[in-house]
């Protein structure tokens, strides 16, 4: 299981190590596909968890109308991948406390968002 943090130029990118989340890489937007070609074969991946950013009201935001189409996209090049969409609005915010250094943030965002996943939605 990966799970993506989908930006403007860059995705950053968490793993499943033994049920916690550890940052992994930070990838340019147009080399994500051949990341992810990589990642999938070496780690034998089977979900791809993609943040979903949504307004606080609930509704689709800019960024959250990219994912949709990112998610398109991995469905074409993987359409063996499951792809879960998981609303992380204030995950950059709560990452601030763990570090304030940008890329560092967003990197630990993403781990955030995996753990959290894997503790609230996943059976033990």
């Amino acid at each position: 299981m990966i799970w993506i943090d989908f930006w403007k130029k860059r995705i950053w990118i968490a793993i499943k190590v033994e049920n916690i989340a550890i940052p992994y890489s930070i990838v340019e937007r147009h080399k994500i596909i051949d990341e992810l070609k990589k990642i999938i074969k070496e780690r034998n991946i089977k979900t791809i968890i993609l943040w979903n950013p949504l307004n606080m009201d609930w509704s689709l935001s800019e960024i959250s109308k990219k994912v949709l189409e990112f998610e398109k996209k991995i469905k074409e090049f993987f359409p063996q991948i499951e792809t879960i969409l998981v609303d992380e609005r204030l995950s950059s915010f709560e990452a601030s406390f763990v570090n304030n250094n940008y890329w560092e943030k967003d990197d630990i965002a993403a781990s955030i968002i995996l753990n959290s996943y894997l503790t609230n939605f996943i059976k033990k």
